[in-house]
């Protein structure tokens, strides 16, 4: 591993039985591809991710942007629990059904102007949500600023419940009341996340309310490559650091058990 650059400590807490896991999707578990539905689970991925939720008797959550149908999708047969869209949908239990944790707004002026918007800035490709609409620039990095003003202006024209969200060569448009720190909070107070240590891992300032849900609970927050955390504490250089770790994590805490 390299030392990041701002000389966050490398080592990883000890492991422990008693974790709650909350684990981001995109640039943390996968690596990030040009388009949204280009990214791609490795062989062997799905094995490793149900023996870490066995080994933390299912204590292990999804908390991502995406939508957990989409989530669903891709790891397809499994199924954690999981937050998407920010939080804006919860499934408390691998069994249960999808839930709202905030009110679906009326997105249809929303997403009509952001299409436009899109087709007038070449290389911007737009995702909708139930929830918000996204706006991905990675194929045309140098639009970013002026993607942004127009977002921002926007925003100000619609004057609705809801805020810009800016992420790795994404903004995306979503409720103000849907967080992952909301969400990481709701898992913590049910089965069988309650009373553990919980553990977020994230690459990008769409995590930091995480990272801070898990620190006010005396948890860890693991940033994952160059995302520039002022709250987390340790430090994965990429994903694939992450599924490595991941795949070794069963036999550590067994051994530590033993």
């Amino acid at each position: 591993m390299t030392r990041p650059p701002d000389h966050r400590a490398l080592t990883l807490p000890a492991a422990s039985k008693n974790w709650a896991l909350f684990l981001d999707i995109d640039g943390t578990l996968l690596d990030l591809a040009p388009t949204p539905d280009a990214v791609v689970v490795p062989p062997g991925l799905l094995r490793v991710l149900e023996d870490v939720s066995e080994v933390l008797d299912g204590a292990a959550a999804f908390v991502s942007g995406r939508p957990i149908e989409w989530i669903d999708r891709l790891f397809r047969p499994l199924s954690w629990p999981a937050a998407g869209q920010h939080g804006a949908e919860i499934r408390l239990t691998r069994h249960d059904p999808i839930q709202s944790t905030v009110e679906v707004p009326d997105l249809s002026k929303l997403r009509a102007r952001t299409a436009a918007i899109a087709a007038a800035t070449p290389g911007v490709l737009v995702e909708d949500k139930s929830f918000g609409v996204a706006l991905h620039y990675r194929n045309a990095p140098e639009r970013g600023p002026e993607l942004r003003e127009s977002l921002e202006g926007l925003l100000r024209e619609l004057k609705s419940d809801l805020q810009l969200l800016r992420g790795k060569m994404v903004f995306e448009i979503k409720a103000v009341s849907a967080w992952k720190e909301r969400a990481v909070e709701i898992f913590m107070e049910l089965e069988p996340f309650r009373g553990r240590v919980p553990v977020v891992i994230g690459d990008d300032t769409t995590d930091e309310g995480a990272f801070r849900a898990a620190q006010r609970r005396g948890g860890h927050a693991i940033q994952v490559g160059p995302g520039g955390s002022s709250i987390a504490s340790f430090f994965i250089p990429n994903p694939t650091g992450v599924r490595e770790w991941l795949a070794r994590l069963p036999e550590t805490l067994q051994r530590a058990s033993a």
